[in-house]
């Protein structure tokens, strides 16, 4: 035993610690929330807020620019704060007791969402203002939830082969999350009509949320040995906020990654937020034709045990580079599929291949990013998940902005009207919405991640042994 370490053997120290599996899938299962919640947001909001709601397309993409502004603030300064030392790390540990605290009213925000007044009774403005708010509140307990929960794994899961399985079981639990965040809205819609459909799916999609949450606490635990070494690195002198947030765009493996992801979600964003006009005014289907998305779930669900065996002969970085390129070709196809029964097959056959090469970017997520601040750490010699963590927020609140103005900007140019008849001519501004945009936006975010990330697997396990032997 050590002075300084008094639960952690000396042995220990030269090789990082491994997680029994159990805890390992405890801690993904968490990400089944976040994608629940994000494809119902991505795929259904949009829908809601304009039929539904009645909220003016304009108003609402800006009304996500001021407050994805907010977003750019709150997520660095609250990751900033969380890395900071607290007084409950000892007994509690650093980041659970602030999962907790963001986790659990976050489960149940989108009852709130759902529940939207409408214009019909409030006005536009006041459903603009009442809007932003309840964004505002929304990502903060967004931001505490998942800013420590990804800080926390880097931190807790040094291993390699401990960050690569699970990042295969990212890939599984994100798959079902994705199911059901598409299944729950779509059944609620189709059964009980638009108006009350929403707000039932929201009420049972919280109730499995909080299940799930419960599931992910073993996992999502400090044990006696992490709280006593983060006290320790807590006593370390922690840089001002803006010199670390410097200190973070100095590391360029960040750079690279952070493009990548930006833009990847970003280009998801966009096409799922299409799904539900595509099959409404292109397919001509009713609101079951969205379940046309399963077959992309069950191609990530394939893949992702290929993507994970592969790691240790291709490295994350071709890995990630492969299934991004071809996950962005599979939008071309979009600006040709024709209508009914013959363009169904075609978007089916389309959607089962980007799922495919899909399973690349998810279940490469988490082992890149835990990397990446791996790095980081040895060269500030600090730890700083949360900063990471917050930066990155910071820079997704920008591409979170991308989505709605597309939209927004796709009506304009086009005079695209969902609520109207389209001809073929209007309808190529929702085609090229769907897939033209996403490509671009998936090859420039691949184009700076080529650039920018030099880690190779022998690179990532050399930084996992230096973190140990300087203690950090």
């Amino acid at each position: 035993m050590t002075d300084e370490f008094p639960n952690i053997n000396t042995n220990e120290l030269a090789e990082p610690r491994r997680y029994p599996k159990k805890i390992i899938i405890s801690f993904q299962a968490g990400v089944m929330i976040r994608l629940m919640i994000a494809n119902l947001m991505a795929v259904q909001s949009f829908r809601f807020f304009e039929i539904v709601v009645g909220f003016d397309v304009g108003m609402f993409a800006i009304a996500n620019i001021i407050y994805a502004f907010f977003n750019a603030i709150n997520d660095p300064i609250l990751g900033y704060f969380s890395d900071k030392p607290h007084k409950f790390t000892k007994k509690y540990g650093k980041r659970f007791p602030l999962i907790l605290l963001g986790g659990i009213p976050w489960c149940f925000m989108i009852i709130l969402i759902f529940s939207f007044p409408r214009v019909a009774d409030i006005g536009q403005t006041a459903v603009f203002i009442w809007y932003i708010i309840l964004m505002i509140i929304n990502d903060t307990c967004f931001a505490l939830y998942k800013l420590n929960k990804d800080s926390l794994f880097p931190d807790k899961f040094r291993n390699a082969e401990d960050r690569n399985y699970a990042g295969l079981w990212v890939t599984i639990f994100e798959t079902t999350g994705v199911l059901l965040g598409f299944a729950i809205p779509i059944l609620g819609v189709a059964m009980m009509g638009e108006e009350n459909g929403y707000f039932v799916s929201a009420v049972l999609m919280s109730v499995v949320n909080i299940i799930v949450f419960a599931f992910s606490i073993p996992g999502m635990r400090e044990d006696k040995e992490m709280r006593e070494r983060r006290v320790l690195i807590d006593t370390y002198e922690h840089d001002p906020f803006f010199k670390g947030m410097v200190n973070v765009f100095k590391n360029k493996t960040f750079i690279g990654f952070c493009a990548l992801y930006i833009l990847y979600f970003t280009t998801m964003g966009t096409i799922m937020s299409s799904i539900p006009y595509f099959v409404d005014d292109i397919l001509e289907m009713g609101k079951f034709g969205e379940f046309i998305v399963v077959a992309y779930i069950f191609g990530v669900f394939i893949t992702a045990p290929l993507w994970y065996k592969a790691i240790p002969k291709l490295g994350l970085k071709k890995i990630a580079l492969y299934g991004g390129i071809t996950l962005g070709l599979m939008g071309i196809p979009f600006m040709f599929v024709p209508s009914g029964f013959f363009g169904l097959i075609v978007t089916i056959l389309v959607l089962f291949a980007a799922g495919l090469a899909d399973g690349a970017m998810v279940s490469m997520y988490m082992p890149l990013l835990g990397s990446v601040i791996d790095q980081g750490t040895l060269m500030n010699g600090k730890r700083q998940e949360g900063l990471y963590n917050g930066v990155l927020a910071f820079v997704g609140s920008f591409g979170g902005i991308i989505t709605p103005v597309v939209i927004w900007f796709i009506r304009i140019i086009s005079g695209y009207d969902p609520l109207q008849d389209n001809t073929p001519q209007q309808l190529l501004g929702l085609r090229a919405q769907i897939s033209i945009i996403p490509m671009l936006l998936m090859f420039t975010g691949l184009f700076v991640f080529y650039k920018f990330y030099k880690l190779s697997n022998k690179d990532i396990e050399a930084n996992s042994k230096m973190l140990l032997e300087r203690k950090l």
